[in-house]
């Protein structure tokens, strides 16, 4: 079932955008994502943290015209149901650098190199508490 579907549209999301995003992971918590795209089929980063028992992997990917491209796998996984989290999704000339708690860093490659990135949604059981663009 998907939880916490939430969107913003009509960002304005450019090389040097900092994005922030803080929220609860709820104790049930199974998956979330952290999406930035120009809609839900041209997705230019899929950041999505899967919890296995007391640990997990991130899954990072790219969409194209609704068709998943090759997958990522970070093992590094500081992340831990019922407490508050913050991620920073840095935009660059030609990756996306995402940071998290205990020193996460995860570079991953713009491969779509859309036009714009208008949308970002985060889809899971994930409570945003705040966020903001600049």
């Amino acid at each position: 079932k998907t939880q916490g579907l939430i969107w913003v549209t009509n960002a304005v999301v450019k090389e040097g955008t900092v994005i922030r995003i803080e929220g609860k992971i709820p104790p049930d918590a199974d998956t979330f994502s952290v999406n930035l795209g120009s809609d839900s089929e041209n997705i230019a980063l899929h950041f999505n943290p899967y919890f296995q028992d007391d640990s997990g992997v991130i899954y990072v990917n790219s969409m194209s015209k609704g068709s998943w491209q090759a997958e990522e796998i970070e093992k590094a996984f500081p992340f831990k149901k019922g407490t508050v989290t913050v991620l920073k999704v840095r935009v660059e000339k030609d990756m996306f650098v995402v940071e998290g708690p205990h020193n996460l860093k995860v570079e991953f490659p713009d491969r779509l190199h859309l036009p714009s990135i208008t949308t970002i949604f985060i889809i899971g059981k994930f409570n945003l508490t705040a966020y903001d663009i600049h």
